[in-house]
């Protein structure tokens, strides 16, 4: 498997494979290491130890499916979606008990009340694990239909977090390349960091599509007209103070290039994000919700250049 894993990195330009099998003396002394014999000997198939090729590589297509498996997006505010779950569970069992406790009617009615809210808390939190555990991947793939790819895209990922939309996007890809952005807060995703992102990346296998740096949206280092897809989710709305966040939309307005487009997702309505580009020069396609793809709270703006 290792070998296998070696010269598909080989066949693929990689002359630099992580296992290091890099010319025929390091195969042949790999091969004795484990069987004793070298690849000669191997090949006489004595004692069923040869392997065929072929079987190696549909052994190392199953072991790298297998990697595609720990590819993980993280659960956007984990800290957020675990308290409402809690409060909401607590509230709805604090309501319950309180015909329980009293026979006044007033505090039946009441307690009718508390329930519901205590519902509306647990089915938001709810709502965010299902997000965070499918709709995230129904959202992006949705964003990523309405762009008509032709591979040589150049693609800006504001707030990538650990590469969502910015490996989904560098899939697309021929000669492009996919630029993810963020500050990396641990508090608006679990387990953030540049390291979780490049590894997804390596994960996806587009590690040479695709470019991330430290950037805040407000204050972009790109070029005037450098981007022809400008995509984000869930990043916008935590911006802080508010009015920063028209800043940001007039950041993407001035990097997008003409005839270029603009997809940002948000747990918000995304009626201010679309009234900022708009006054930014921006035509807006659509401003609308996406609940039953998201599984939760979703709007999405589109906009072109």
């Amino acid at each position: 498997m290792r070998c296998a894993s070696a010269y598909t990195d080989i066949r693929e330009g990689d002359l630099f494979p992580k296992l290091d099998f890099y010319d025929q003396a390091h195969f042949i002394k790999e091969i004795k290491k484990h069987t004793g014999s070298n690849p000669k000997e191997l090949h006489k198939n004595k004692n069923d130890r040869f392997l065929q090729f072929s079987t190696l590589s549909k052994v190392y297509l199953c072991k790298k499916n297998k990697d595609m498996s720990k590819v993980n997006y993280g659960i956007d505010a984990p800290s957020i979606m675990r308290n409402l779950i809690i409060f909401g569970a607590l509230t709805i069992v604090a309501g319950l008990a309180i015909p329980m406790l009293s026979d006044n009617t007033i505090l039946e009615y009441i307690s009718y009340l508390i329930v519901f809210v205590g519902l509306v808390f647990f089915i938001l939190g709810i709502a965010m694990f299902a997000y965070g555990l499918k709709g995230k991947y129904r959202t992006r793939d949705l964003m990523l239909s309405k762009i008509k790819w032709t591979g040589n895209e150049k693609v800006l990922d504001i707030g990538t977090g650990q590469g969502l939309l910015m490996n989904g996007a560098a899939k697309h890809l021929t000669t492009g390349k996919s630029i993810g952005i963020d500050i990396w807060s641990s508090k608006d995703l679990s387990d953030n960091s540049i390291n979780k992102t490049l590894a997804n990346a390596e994960l996806e296998g587009v590690k040479d599509k695709i470019e991330i740096r430290n950037e805040d949206a407000r204050s972009l280092t790109f070029a005037d007209n450098s981007f022809d897809v400008i995509l984000s989710l869930l990043c916008i709305h935590n911006i802080e103070p508010k009015a920063e966040q028209e800043k940001a939309c007039f950041e993407i307005a001035r990097v997008l290039k003409p005839n270029g487009t603009a997809l940002i997702g948000d747990y918000i309505p995304t009626t201010e994000y679309a009234k900022a580009f708009a006054k930014a020069g921006l035509k807006v396609k659509s401003s609308k919700p996406y609940f039953t793809t998201a599984y939760a709270l979703m709007w999405i703006v589109e906009v072109t250049k």
